[in-house]
């Protein structure tokens, strides 16, 4: 889908032509990652953390782990139309959880990582989110939550060092396995480099005990 003729050169001829060509359904997911599968070891993302840490994910990666990812998140309930909240800084898990969440006609809600707890409670009640996935540096404050707002239903902390929800859900089927991965590829090749990607699923009556 192109929207600009690049073949085309001048910008008045480019403005007066112009006319958004958006089809009648479309999914996110599909645009930028499935649709690259033809090419899977192709470089999608280059990444490098606040340490200097660098990693290079191709599209093939990001589908298998987007897969799993989507996967899980249906095995914890998350369904077409639900909100889901991503308080996460720009890293790779960010990525992956976006496109899990398109993966299953879910709704993403970016939140800030800087937003304080008046501003996280109040976009988590008001989008009704179903799910909240965060770090960290959020984890207990979102989890501090669950009683408060009849909606969130569980929170997925990512490198919170808490236990996995593997337990939980190996009594599921899905059409791709389950792994809740806390080793994610560096390269298309080569050795692959630990990035801890760990799930816990928080429900209200572990919450209140």
């Amino acid at each position: 889908m192109r929207l600009i003729d690049p073949e085309t050169a001048n910008f008045d001829t480019i403005y007066a032509r112009f006319r958004w060509a958006i089809p009648d359904r479309l999914n996110i997911a599909s645009q930028v990652c499935e649709r690259h599968q033809s090419d899977p070891n192709r470089i999608a993302v280059y990444y490098e953390n606040l340490d200097g840490e660098t990693a290079i994910y191709s599209f093939g990666q990001l589908k298998t782990l987007s897969d799993q990812f989507a996967n899980a998140l249906k095995g914890l309930g998350v369904a077409r139309g639900d909100r889901v909240a991503i308080v996460l800084s720009q890293r790779i898990e960010t990525v992956i959880a976006h496109l899990a969440i398109y993966k299953l006609g879910a709704v993403a809600l970016p939140l800030a990582i800087l937003f304080g707890r008046e501003a996280l409670e109040y976009r988590l009640r008001d989008s009704a989110s179903k799910l909240a996935i965060t770090d960290r540096s959020k984890y207990e404050t979102v989890r501090a939550m669950l009683t408060e707002l009849p909606a969130l239903q569980m929170v997925i902390g990512c490198n919170t060092g808490e236990a996995s929800v593997r337990e939980r859900l190996s009594a599921h089927e899905y059409p791709r396995e389950i792994e809740f991965i806390d080793e994610l590829p560096m390269t298309t090749t080569g050795k692959v480099r630990r990035m801890d990607l760990r799930q816990r699923e928080v429900d209200k009556t572990s919450s209140k005990n």
